[in-house]
């Protein structure tokens, strides 16, 4: 999947449980402005928490049980976005595709377009664009900001960070 904005919890826990079932092959790319929101489905793959401030704290985040580490955001030129797209491969045979951010939002006030094209053809595009982007990514729990273990120790880390997370007894919200 590459995706502008990612936040729906409907379609986190679907892909979680497609894991769950045996599905090993899944990337995510989202947006690096949106990637690491406190509302970004990319802490649930990863099986972590955002660390919220005073203002955050009813975001909800659902941990996957076995945590993927293929998610990410591509590095794009100075100037361009990371991903602006609305798409996911499945199976090297459909496409999902449109202006349909995959949020609430999307799913329910906005005028949004989706499309299926079911065609291995045009899925063999989508995906050799997709594997461009992964190309250039960066992937992983270094690309969160502030993560901790869902109900345990903080973690610390941060974008830049190609350090071990180190673990912050800080309890201070910043």
């Amino acid at each position: 999947m590459a995706l502008f904005v990612y936040s729906d919890q409907n379609i986190s826990d679907t892909l979680g449980d497609v894991h769950e079932q045996g599905v090993e092959d899944i990337k995510v790319l989202v947006d690096p402005d949106f990637l690491g929101k406190p509302y970004s489905k990319a802490y649930d793959a990863m099986g972590v928490c955002p660390r919220l401030g005073k203002k955050n704290h009813h975001i909800n985040v659902k941990p996957w049980n076995h945590p993927i580490t293929t998610v990410g955001y591509p590095v794009a030129p100075s100037g361009d976005r990371g991903v602006h797209s609305k798409m996911a491969i499945l199976d090297e045979l459909l496409v999902i595709a449109g202006s349909h951010n995959w949020t609430n939002s999307g799913n329910y006030l906005n005028d949004e377009t989706l499309i299926f094209i079911q065609n291995p053809t045009v899925a063999a595009h989508y995906e050799r664009e997709f594997s461009r982007l992964y190309g250039t990514a960066k992937v992983g729990i270094k690309t969160l900001p502030r993560t901790h273990k869902c109900g345990d120790t903080l973690l610390k880390t941060t974008h830049t960070s190609t350090e071990p997370m180190e673990l912050d007894d800080s309890s201070a919200d910043n």
